[in-house]
């Protein structure tokens, strides 16, 4: 099966150019908030509200637009996540071995690089991740463009030190994830697969019209419609990260690489502290541990919507 490759494109020029799916693209948008270390999400589709846990579905008025849909496949693994042995699809739970599944080499260093080598399996939360209405969230166009918000002040002052020290800190953030799936940085918002903001966390309003408690980051995705070169658009999910200034700088490092795990697919927590998605600030600062990548690496052997064409309506 090809893999899908990055369209030349802007997502902006979708308007006017595929009428068939601008009903779709209307209704495609799906808004998933995951505040700081504890997650839940709200969809945006009409009449659909659900913490995180409750197995998602599309409401039965969108289900009329199922037909042009993608049926859900797996993407062909990206090579930095495989290997000659894949990790089977069967495996899982705490401290599980198998023979010709993957363990993580580390490189050493803060941020902890490294890729598959042959080896016993480590374990893996995959359990604990939730896929969205339309799959488990996966890129299946490489790199992923990330854009930081760029420094707003060069004066040498306070402020402006602790804005490039932001900028910093999320350049290891990237370099941390980099060995696994390719990143890079973009200077243009508008074509961002990822956009991380120094702003706080809007408030969210609970269901009795209170504002709920502010978070100290939050990781948001909605679905895009991205035109191709041919053939009818790519369903892609595109990520918002609010990382504010004021955390000391370990934790805003284990922050920034927690949150950037959710934009890549780990799409919920682990239950154990030695992992970078842990739900739970730890003394220690977390590095991305092997049970990390194994679950990435299984999250990406799954069947999903994400990323593939939508069915041509004619």
């Amino acid at each position: 099966m090809p893999k899908p490759t990055r369209s030349p494109r802007s997502p902006r020029s979708l308007a006017g150019k595929i009428p068939r799916q601008q009903a779709l693209s209307q209704q495609l948008p799906l808004l998933i908030l995951c505040f700081g270390l504890g997650c839940f999400l709200t969809l945006t589709l009409p009449n659909l509200a659900q913490a995180q846990g409750d197995p998602p579905t599309l409401p039965k008025d969108d289900r009329a637009l199922s037909h042009l849909l993608p049926p859900p496949q797996a993407h062909p693994l990206p090579p930095s996540l495989g290997a000659s042995h894949p990790l089977p699809l069967g495996v899982g739970g705490l401290g599980a071995k198998a023979a010709g599944t993957m363990t993580l080499a580390d490189q050493g260093g803060d941020d902890q690089g490294g890729n598959y080598q042959d080896g016993n399996y480590q374990g893996d939360y995959f359990d604990q991740i939730q896929p969205s209405p339309l799959g488990y969230l996966v890129w299946s166009q490489f790199p992923i463009r990330v854009y930081g918000e760029a420094p707003s002040l060069e004066d040498g002052s306070a402020e402006a030190q602790r804005q490039q020290a932001w900028g910093a800190t999320l350049d290891r953030g990237l370099a941390a994830w980099q060995p696994y799936l390719p990143l890079v940085r973009t200077t243009d918002p508008t074509e961002a697969d990822i956009t991380v903001l120094r702003s706080r966390p809007p408030l969210q309003r609970r269901g009795d019209g209170g504002l709920d408690r502010a978070r100290a980051a939050e990781t948001r995705y909605r679905f895009r419609l991205v035109p191709q070169a041919e053939g009818p658009p790519q369903i892609q999910p595109q990520f918002t990260l609010y990382l504010p200034l004021g955390q000391p700088p370990a934790q805003l490092a284990t922050t920034v690489r927690h949150e950037l795990g959710h934009a890549l697919g780990l799409w919920g927590h682990s239950p154990q502290p030695q992992d970078v998605m842990y739900a739970q600030q730890t003394p220690s600062p977390a590095a991305i541990s092997r049970r990390d990548i194994q679950t990435l690496h299984r999250v990406y052997q799954q069947p999903t919507q994400v990323g593939w064409a939508m069915v041509d309506g004619d």
